[in-house]
């Protein structure tokens, strides 16, 4: 009985001799613990710090836009788009420090010139379509974004043509139609896009525009002018988006 007391006093000095040793193990490894975690919390500090600093170099002050509306329609079979219905065919914005707005300035417009012997004819067409205006924006999630926005229209629309012909005595018969349209507009616009990444976006938008033109056609024959139309307009112009364009910052 004797030797089984100390036999069993012994497994427990053995014991708690383990148990002090495990404490000492433990409060050696809490400065290491610390020192771990103190070293992740900087290496996540210093990465948060450096996506900081990337997005505001990411920051961009132009956008260069154009209409893929007639791209898109040919890759589908559907030639029919007619771009010139749009006020503008490309835009450069100017962006604002805070990303928040941008000043916007579009152009659309065409010039053509066409000849035929029979008549002998000569007729030519120039088109022009200016836009200045200013665009406030919101993000959304997963890269989509709003905008409104106000803005001015200046329109010019030229034809000419001119003709000559003989009549059945043999005479010279010359003669010259001219058209011009010109005026402007100002009014809302509203717009919605999706961002590829940074840099790359498509958007669409729509508009209402309150607009004025002034008309003027004359037909003239050997010199003799005749008066065709003389004509200002004012009307509602609302437009659906219905044309689609790509954007890039930088």
């Amino acid at each position: 009985m004797r030797n089984m007391g100390i036999g069993n006093f012994r497994q427990i000095i053995f014991v708690f001799c383990l148990f002090i040793n495990a404490l000492e193990l433990v409060a050696q490894s809490n400065p290491s613990i610390d020192a771990l975690g103190d070293g992740s919390q900087k290496i996540i500090s210093d990465t948060a710090h450096h996506q900081t600093a990337s997005l505001l170099k990411m920051k961009t002050k132009w956008e260069f836009s154009t209409n893929v509306t007639l791209a898109l329609s040919r890759f589908t079979g559907n030639v029919s788009r007619n771009l010139n219905d749009d006020p503008y065919l490309i835009m450069v914005r100017k962006i604002d420090v805070d990303q928040g707005a941008a000043w916007r300035l579009g152009v659309n417009g065409f010039r053509t010139n066409s000849q035929s012997n029979f008549p002998d004819r000569v007729s030519s067409e120039n088109w022009a379509s200016l836009v200045i205006g200013r665009e406030w924006r919101s993000e959304l999630q997963q890269g989509a974004f709003i905008y409104g926005g106000i803005d001015s229209r200046g329109i010019f629309r030229q034809s000419h043509s001119e003709a000559t012909q003989f009549n059945d005595l043999g005479q010279r018969i010359f003669s010259i139609t001219d058209a011009k349209e010109y005026g402007g507009s100002v009014g809302g616009i509203c717009g919605f896009g999706w961002r590829f990444q940074d840099r790359i976006a498509i958007y669409t938008e729509a508009l209402l525009n309150a607009q004025y033109t002034r008309t003027d056609r004359t037909f003239s024959v050997n010199g003799s002018i005749t008066t065709l139309e003389n004509k200002n307009n004012l009307k509602i112009v609302p437009m659906v988006p219905i044309a689609l364009f790509l954007t890039i910052k930088f």
